[in-house]
């Protein structure tokens, strides 16, 4: 029997419009149609260059932004169709990491006065025990010592622990990680990431996590969806995505990624594109990469492909996916 997945993003699409009224700026299509699911217990990494539209899909996920077309459908439920009330209760199960651990606190409130907001939100009144047992589930013990204290008196580690702990108090069973662990040093990050792991094995919580790191990834994910200039080009579980990528710009991100053996990244091959990205108020005919990908042939320019399963779990949108994996690069 399979597992109705928790969320569903179908043919999402996010333009934004520039200038006024009267302006004759082309619109800026962030999102262009992307659609994938997401299992309960499963964390699926975002990646892609800065402005390929991760960021978006996250903030249209969470309501921060209203999707232009297209539906979000979370634990069986469409949110745009949802009244106020309902619409409280669904989203007390989905929630948000940012990246930006002191950006995302508010510096004029304790810890106690943090962690107990959702609480109060929800109308639970019981809240001073469940912050105290949070603050544990994050590793800072003896919670006594943290809970009054100001964002400003913790380190960056700290503060994301906080936000982390802020994120898991009304038990969701979707998170969103938007670059979570980008602004913290490497040997927090690696603790973090080592706590976001464990609670998900506790709770079985989803996650959506955002990343252009693809260390990071490799470790956190189940499968990932590739994405460049607003549309997904390949999605697959992680080790099939980094060990035999199918799409011309999935083998060019891996080859920029650094690799910790030094002898395999002494020796492996580095995929330079050609060009700029292109600006997504003007996107290319066709494939939108073609523009920049080494296999490109007249009918890239002219037909936009489909993702479409070349393999089993493993969709790519390429017209000559064959040829990028026969390693034609020349």
């Amino acid at each position: 029997m399979t597992t109705a997945p928790i969320l569903s993003v179908e043919s999402l699409t996010k333009t934004y419009r520039s200038g006024g009224l009267f302006s004759t700026t082309p619109p800026v299509q962030a999102v262009a149609g992307v659609s994938f699911d997401i299992a309960p217990g499963e964390t699926l990494a975002l990646v892609g260059e800065s402005g390929c539209g991760k960021s978006t899909i996250g903030r249209v996920i969470m309501n921060l932004t209203d999707p232009t077309s297209g539906h979000v459908v979370f634990d069986g439920s469409d949110l745009a169709t949802l009244d106020a009330k309902a619409a409280l209760e669904t989203k007390t199960h989905l929630q948000m990491i940012f990246q930006d651990p002191f950006g995302s606190l508010n510096p004029r409130k304790t810890v106690r006065q943090i962690l107990s907001q959702p609480f109060r939100v929800a109308g639970i009144s019981n809240w001073e025990p469940r912050v105290l047992d949070l603050l544990r589930v994050v590793g800072m013990t003896p919670p006594e010592r943290f809970v009054n204290r100001m964002p400003h008196e913790f380190s960056g580690g700290q503060r994301q622990r906080i936000a982390i702990a802020r994120a898991f108090a009304l038990q969701p069973k979707l998170i969103v990680a938007d670059e979570c662990v980008s602004a913290l040093d490497v040997s927090v990050r690696a603790q973090i990431l080592k706590l976001m792991k464990r609670l998900q094995q506790e709770t079985q919580v989803s996650y959506l996590f955002i990343s252009h790191d693809l260390g990071v990834v490799r470790s956190m994910a189940h499968r990932v969806a590739v994405m460049y200039l607003g549309r997904l080009v390949e999605i697959g579980p992680v080790e099939q995505i980094f060990n035999a990528p199918a799409h011309p710009y999935t083998q060019a991100l891996l080859s920029a990624s650094p690799v910790p053996d030094p002898e395999r990244e002494r020796t492996k091959r580095r995929i330079i594109l050609r060009g700029d990205i292109p600006s997504p108020s003007r996107p290319p005919s066709g494939c939108r990469f073609h523009t920049r990908c080494p296999i490109a042939r007249p009918l890239c320019s002219e037909r936009e492909p489909i993702l479409e399963a070349r393999s089993a779990d493993h969709p790519v949108a390429c017209h000559f996916s064959d040829l990028a994996k026969a390693d034609a690069w020349t």
